[in-house]
C-alpha cells in the first residue's frame, strides 16, 4: 500500500510541476510567480522528507534533473530608466 501511495503522490507532484510551467507558458503567471510556486513546493517536500522518504527521493531527482527544463526560469531584469538626453528646463529655473 505504501508503494502505491508513493507512486500516486509522485504522479501528482509531476502533474503539479507541469501545471506550474503551463501557467507560465500561457501567461497566467510571470517568471517570478512560477519560481515562487516551485520554491514553495521544494520547501514543502524538504519539510516532509523525514516522515515521507519518497517525497525526499522525488525532490532529489527533480533537483538533479535538467530535462526537459530546469526547475526555475530566468526572471527578466527591469529595463533601466533612461535619463533625459539634456537638462530639463525646470531644473534650471
Amino acid at each position: 500500500m505504501e508503494r502505491v501511495r508513493a507512486y500516486c503522490e509522485s504522479d501528482v507532484l509531476t502533474l503539479y510541476a507541469a501545471y506550474v510551467r503551463w501557467t507560465l507558458l500561457t501567461g497566467r503567471t510571470d517568471p517570478a510567480g512560477h519560481n515562487a510556486s516551485v520554491d514553495s513546493l521544494v520547501e514543502c517536500l524538504a519539510h516532509e522528507r523525514a516522515t515521507h522518504p519518497h517525497l525526499g527521493i522525488f525532490l532529489d531527482r527533480w533537483q538533479a534533473s535538467t530535462r526537459p527544463a530546469p526547475m526555475h526560469v530566468s526572471v527578466p531584469r527591469p529595463a533601466p530608466v533612461a535619463e533625459p538626453p539634456h537638462l530639463p528646463s525646470e531644473h534650471v529655473l
